[in-house]
Formats: C-alpha cells, sequence, structure tokens
C-alpha cells in the first residue's frame, strides 16, 4: 500500500483515493453508441450465452462467492484467484506450490464451457464490483503473450454492460445474471472493453475464465500438466 489507503496503483482511481485527494487523470472519450445485432457481434468475436448456468447453480454461485477470502483489488474492486501467476513484464509465470486447483462447485461450469465453446480454462478470476467502493475497470486488452485467444466472463448477481469500442465508436453489451460473454478475435485482440462505474448500480460478482496462450504452454509444459491432466478440484 502507498500514499493511499487503497489497491489503485499509477492512473487506476476508486472513491477511496479519489477521497483521500488523488487526481483522476484517465482521459475518458465521449464516443457514439452503437448496438450491434447478434451477427454483427459474431463478426468481431463477441458472444452471448444467455441463461448459461441455471437458477439453483447461479444461487448457489452467489452464496459460494459472497463467503470467498477476497483480496483488494484496483479501481475499488475485490478478487480471488486460482491458477497461475504471470509475471507480465519478464514474461513468467508460476504456480504455486500450495495450488490445490479450483473450487469444485465450478466444475459444472468449466465442463460446460469444454463442451460449449471446446475451451479449457487454466485460470479463474472471481471479481466483486462495489458501487460504494466506485468499482470499475478502465479500457483495456488482456495481455496477449500470457492469455489465449479467448476470454471468458460469467455474470452474476446484478445486470451489467460491457462496453467494447474500437477507439471511434462504443458497442455496450447487456449482460443479465447467469449469462456468458465470450470474446476473441477483433474484440479481443484490437477492440478495448471496460465496466463503467456508472454501470454499477448494486453488487455484481462475475467470474472470468482465461487458458493460457500457446506460447505460453509450450514454454511451461508442467504448469499446463498440472492444470488440465486432469483439471484439479477441492
Amino acid at each position: 500500500m502507498g500514499q493511499y489507503s487503497c489497491e489503485c496503483k499509477g492512473i487506476r482511481t476508486c472513491s477511496t483515493c479519489l477521497m483521500e485527494g488523488k487526481i483522476d487523470t484517465v482521459t475518458r472519450k465521449s464516443l457514439p453508441t452503437k448496438i450491434l445485432t447478434e451477427n454483427q457481434l459474431a463478426m468481431v468475436g463477441i458472444k452471448v450465452l444467455k441463461n448459461f448456468v441455471d437458477k439453483q447453480l447461479h444461487d448457489k454461485l452467489v452464496n459460494h462467492l459472497s463467503a470467498s477470502q477476497w483480496v483488494n483489488s484496483q479501481s475499488g474492486r475485490r478478487k480471488v484467484d486460482f491458477g497461475p501467476k504471470v509475471n507480465f513484464k519478464k514474461q513468467k509465470i508460476k504456480l504455486n506450490e500450495n495450488f490445490e486447483g479450483f473450487p469444485i462447485i465450478l466444475k459444472p461450469v468449466v465442463d460446460k464451457l469444454v463442451s460449449k465453446l471446446g475451451f479449457l480454462a487454466h485460470e479463474i478470476l472471481y471479481l466483486e464490483y462495489n458501487p460504494s467502493k466506485g468499482a470499475h475497470i478502465d479500457p483495456h486488452i488482456d495481455d496477449s503473450w500470457s492469455w489465449g485467444e479467448q476470454i471468458v466472463n460469467l455474470n452474476l448477481k446484478e445486470p451489467t454492460i460491457m462496453t467494447f469500442s474500437d477507439g471511434n465508436i462504443e458497442y455496450p453489451v447487456y449482460l443479465n445474471p447467469s449469462d456468458l460473454l465470450a470474446i476473441n478475435g477483433v474484440s479481443r485482440h484490437e477492440w478495448t472493453h471496460e465496466i463503467k462505474q456508472t454501470h454499477i448500480k448494486n453488487l455484481r460478482y462475475c467470474i472470468t475464465f482465461r487458458d493460457l496462450s500457446k506460447q505460453v504452454q509450450h514454454q511451461f509444459p508442467s504448469i499446463v500438466n498440472k492444470l488440465e491432466n486432469p483439471t484439479p478440484y477441492f
């Protein structure tokens, strides 16, 4: 923890550090908005699978996340991370010796990702967005060295909007609880995505699933073997 009593680094901000005097220097352009059709979304690699989990599993996941051991993160979020730790600058990954696997409650979701998308997760991230903390995530593109061709996100508890941008236009994608968002291609590697603070009205959870890139899998086969032969759970 640095000058402010939160985890925000560099240009990142939340309600805590803003109240403590940090200046928000992020330039947020006011861009025109366009709603894309399902076919247009598919052309840029955006897929929304409605009601990916049923209400019973959704509610179990919400209860599970609410009781999790959260760690404060940047921009007012809290997180719980399962899987390899990535050093983006040095382009290295490691799996902690105490890694036990993924929570068993996630197995039906992981299995369905394999059957529906052909996607096997190597890293699973819980995220909490609390409006009282000014929680959001600024426009970004997920790292391409570490993570694979597809990023997957399961929305829980509250509706939200994932906003994509090509730099000239914003493309909002509306997500209800239990909806799954999968991105690849243009939306994964060329467009930014964000969750605006103004779109967090109530406490929201989500679960992000990522796989390791082909390059990383080739460089670190022993880690991959521990993550998928078979997928470990506890």
